[in-house]
């Protein structure tokens, strides 16, 4: 696996494990099955990976980052369709926890890297510019708008993108 994209998984990753809302029990599951399918990604086993995020969204459906990694594992394996659904539906997760807290500036960043995932650059660009304008001092929105063309140039970022319809 080539170094950018390792780290392009990882940042990913580190999504699932870092930003996923924890409640106790009922999500701990769904949480530790979601670990498990990143840990399979990472790893090269996208099959494995789909396998478990799948259950992780079917135990947690609003479970927005596993729902990403599912995508991810799904055109990694030839469904373009199931990952397009899959990103769709993280998309709107993130979009319904930004409307609840706007602080919440993660969730734009995320949006934002959905829509890239998603083949739709201008919207990426364009929320980001509205991120930006709303929260000019954020590190994260920032970082975001000076990598965004590298991440764009990156042939391993693309193995992750699903064409429009």
């Amino acid at each position: 696996m080539n170094e950018r994209f390792s780290i392009v998984v990882v940042l990913s990753v580190l999504c699932v494990a870092g930003c996923a809302n924890r409640a106790p029990l009922a999500n701990d599951r769904a949480q530790n099955l979601a670990d498990r399918a990143a840990q399979a990604f990472l790893d090269g086993e996208y099959k494995k990976a789909r396998s478990l995020s799948e259950e992780a969204v079917r135990l947690r459906p609003d479970f927005a980052e596993a729902w990403v990694l599912h995508g991810k594992s799904c055109v990694l394996e030839g469904d373009a369709a199931s990952a397009r659904e899959s990103y769709e539906r993280a998309l709107r997760l993130h979009a319904q926890r930004y409307r609840m807290n706007s602080d919440d500036t993660s969730q734009l960043v995320q949006q934002v890297y959905i829509l890239l995932l998603l083949g739709r650059d201008a919207e990426a660009r364009a929320l980001l510019a509205q991120g930006l304008e709303a929260h000019p001092a954020d590190e994260r929105l920032t970082l975001l708008s000076s990598g965004m063309d590298n991440l764009l140039a990156d042939g391993e970022f693309h193995r992750l993108c699903v064409e429009q319809p």
